[in-house]
C-alpha cells in the first residue's frame, strides 16, 4: 500500500503504520512475510491492524527481545514463524 510507513525495525521484524492502524510483520529466512495477530499471539498471512503501537505489540515482547539480541537465528527453532511463536511464553 502506498500509505504504509515503516516506523521501527528490529532484525527481521518491522512495525508499520497506515491509515488502517499499526501492525508488525516478520520476514522469514526464505523471504516470506508474516503478520502478527495480537489477539491470537500468532504470525499469520493476514495483517491485523491495531489503533496503537502498544496494542499491536501485545504478546510480541519475547520474540522482539530475542530478535533484538540476535538470538532467534542462533536458537534451534522450528522452521516456521508460526511454530516459533507458539513456543514463546504467554
Amino acid at each position: 500500500m502506498a500509505t504504509d510507513q515503516l516506523i521501527k525495525t528490529c532484525g527481521r521484524l518491522r512495525l508499520w503504520r497506515s491509515t488502517q492502524g499499526f501492525w508488525w510483520s516478520l520476514t522469514s529466512r526464505v523471504g516470506e512475510t508474516w503478520c502478527w495477530d495480537p489477539a491470537s499471539k500468532l504470525f499469520t498471512a493476514t495483517c491485523y491492524f491495531s489503533r496503537t503501537v502498544m496494542a499491536a505489540t501485545v504478546g510480541l515482547e519475547w520474540t522482539l527481545s530475542h530478535e533484538e539480541r540476535g538470538e532467534l537465528g542462533k536458537q534451534q527453532a522450528p522452521a516456521t514463524p508460526l511454530e516459533r511463536t507458539q513456543l514463546s511464553p504467554s
